[in-house]
């Protein structure tokens, strides 16, 4: 409330000083309820524990298996071939 009326004081000085050749309309105050007494202001709610995502919509959803087999159709000639995971890459043998 005390915004709008030095916000309305200054607007009125400009007009005054020829400052603002614009008319700006007068709009009334709101009278809504700003205080912080809403359901949006509260304490940050305690934490997951460890290991959890702090929301579901943040844990790793593996892609679905139609979704894998079409990017392996489509890059099928720039894939590299699997190898289980832990196992060493193949040296080449010497003759």
């Amino acid at each position: 409330m005390k915004q709008h009326k030095l916000l309305t004081k200054a607007v009125a000085q400009a007009q005054d000083h020829g400052l603002l050749w614009l008319h700006v309309p007068y709009v009334s105050p709101p009278h809504d309820d700003f205080s912080n007494r809403h359901l949006a202001v509260a304490k940050t709610p305690l934490g997951p524990p460890l290991g959890r995502p702090w929301y579901p919509w943040y844990e790793r959803l593996p892609p679905p298996p139609a979704a894998i087999a079409r990017m392996r159709r489509l890059y099928k000639g720039f894939l590299k071939e699997e190898t289980p995971v832990g196992t060493p890459p193949e040296s080449p043998q010497a003759p």
